[in-house]
């Protein structure tokens, strides 16, 4: 996965640096506190990283004094995330986010959330995303939920919605019911607080599609999923919207959102439907936040 034509920058808001600032210590002093290392051994490791301007943990792993599962629930500590233990049921194990933080698509991941941060936190404020699959629907989808779990490491309230009515994907990655969601709060007009649930990570909710309806197609219609989300942004700092069916609800979810992100397949998507969709997406208010191609 390659990130492509982003004209985002990279400044994060004075508000997300405060609450990161606040949640974070040294890991060496997280360690002493945890029992993992003795005070003999953390003035080792202090040593050790002014001799070799290593980081704590690095010294600390190298030196054979924490595994790297003591490190990682350190870690989880410092920067107020979630890393669960392979084999936890409550997130796919295809969200590697959520489990592997130093596996590749999750280093990747993280890049492009640090894109994403700076079109977050600018002046244009792009607070809801649609993430929009071309011929990349498995893949698409699986992105954006480990897009969602980065943000949420990286200690933003993140709301992800899954509009994908016709095939419901992420209430399935994240082990959650899909007994109410999208199609049940734009039937009957109720409060997307009372159709969110929490995942087993820290920091992300999610909108699951709903039950089936016959009319999925009227209800994303003009714009109304975008008209909604309005009143969400006292309680989340960015909403992602999975719209990797690529299809016309797929569109119409991302319709009058604040940015899109377009996801493609390579050697399959045309050049000329990347054009159209990110054309599609500017001339419905959209700022076009990047490509990912996907193999």
């Amino acid at each position: 996965m390659r990130l492509q034509g982003s004209t985002a920058r990279t400044t994060r808001s004075d508000a997300a640096r405060g609450r990161n600032a606040e949640a974070r210590r040294r890991i060496g002093e997280i360690l002493l506190a945890m029992g993992a290392i003795t005070r003999e051994q953390f003035t080792r490791i202090m040593a050790e990283q002014e001799r070799t301007g290593e980081l704590f943990g690095e010294a600390a792993q190298r030196l054979g004094l924490v595994t790297t599962s003591t490190l990682a629930r350190a870690v989880e500590n410092q920067q107020d995330f979630t890393v669960l233990r392979r084999g936890d049921p409550g997130v796919d194990p295809l969200v590697v986010a959520a489990y592997a933080p130093q596996d590749p698509l999750a280093e990747r991941v993280r890049e492009l959330r640090g894109v994403l941060t700076a079109s977050i936190t600018g002046p244009a404020e792009v607070r809801s995303i649609g993430v929009l699959g071309l011929d990349a629907e498995v893949a698409t989808a699986v992105l954006c939920a480990n897009l969602g779990v980065a943000f949420a490491q990286a200690g933003y309230r993140t709301l992800l919605i899954d509009s994908n009515l016709d095939a419901p994907v992420q209430n399935g990655l994240f082990r959650l019911h899909n007994r109410f969601g999208l199609t049940t709060l734009l039937s009957s007009g109720g409060a997307h607080q009372d159709v969110v649930q929490a995942s087993a990570i820290r920091n992300l909710w999610l909108q699951t599609t709903g039950p089936a309806v016959p009319n999925g197609s009227e209800l994303l219609d003009g714009g109304r999923l975008a008209a909604r989300l309005q009143a969400l942004f006292d309680l989340f700092d960015v909403v992602l919207v999975d719209a990797s069916a690529g299809d016309a609800k797929a569109f119409a979810a991302c319709d009058g959102l604040d940015g899109g992100l377009v996801v493609t397949r390579k050697d399959v998507t045309r050049l000329a439907e990347v054009r159209a969709a990110c054309a599609w997406l500017g001339s419905r208010g959209a700022s076009l936040l990047g490509t990912v191609v996907t193999s």
